[in-house]
């Protein structure tokens, strides 16, 4: 449809698609979806950062820092650029046909940020700069706090506290992942990464009561799930037949 009818609508869905879909099925593999390229020139920020960050986190998996680093150069650049085309009070201004459609405003570019803090935050663990890459984490959780939804749902294609959450997990720090895990399922509950994290870090600290309310949660929503899906959120795991 999009070769079809290449109209704006059409070219920011496809790129929200492909990085909702890469992000939640981690199926960086599937080369027909991550080798879609679309006309980018005349995107939101939001929307272009999306792209980017799909571009950033290939990368990252693929261990190239060179690649990564790129990316977040492009990315800061079109902030910059975006930026003055904001006014004071984060509004966007007319363009020279008198109208402000299309152009970003300050929820973009934050929007945005959030995506390019994550990605650095990935570029410093790659160089073994765990220290940077907390901060960097907890500076891309505090900003995505501090945005105001109002006008539509978040671009952010992965929440910062379950980034941060699994982050943290895979450095041992169980408590501050159960903390990052509670406030990603307070602002999306029964999220499945959200979920399975936090049953990670509660098996890990001993909380058997929360890990096994966590499990319960997990085996009914991937109840009817195909085998390959629950095999990766409850590894080992035999689902039960009562739901």
């Amino acid at each position: 449809y999009t070769q079809e009818e290449p109209d704006r609508g059409a070219r920011s869905y496809i790129v929200s698609m492909k990085g909702n879909y890469l992000v939640d099925s981690e199926d960086w593999g599937d080369t027909a979806m991550t080798h879609i390229t679309t006309d980018l020139s005349d995107l939101n920020i939001s929307k272009r950062a999306i792209f980017h960050f799909t571009r950033g986190w290939r990368a990252y998996l693929d261990g190239d820092a060179a690649q990564l680093g790129a990316v977040i150069a492009d990315m800061a650049q079109e902030r910059k650029s975006a930026a003055n085309l904001v006014t004071i009070e984060g509004l966007p201004m007319c363009n020279a046909a008198g109208s402000s459609r299309n152009q970003p405003n300050q929820l973009d570019i934050d929007q945005a940020h959030v995506m390019a803090l994550q990605l650095e935050a990935m570029l410093a663990d790659l160089q073994d700069d765990s220290a940077r890459a907390d901060a960097l984490l907890r500076e891309s959780t505090e900003l995505e706090s501090s945005i105001s939804y109002a006008y539509g749902p978040p671009e952010i294609v992965y929440p910062s506290y379950e980034l941060y959450g699994q982050w943290l997990l895979e450095q041992n720090r169980f408590e501050e992942a159960a903390a990052q895990f509670d406030y990603a399922l307070a602002k999306g509950p029964l999220r499945l990464r959200a979920l399975h994290g936090r049953w990670q870090a509660a098996e890990a600290l001993g909380d058997m009561q929360q890990a096994a309310t966590n499990r319960h949660q997990l085996e009914a929503i991937l109840h009817d799930a195909d085998e390959e899906v629950r095999a990766r959120f409850l590894p080992n795991t035999q689902l039960s037949g009562n739901f």
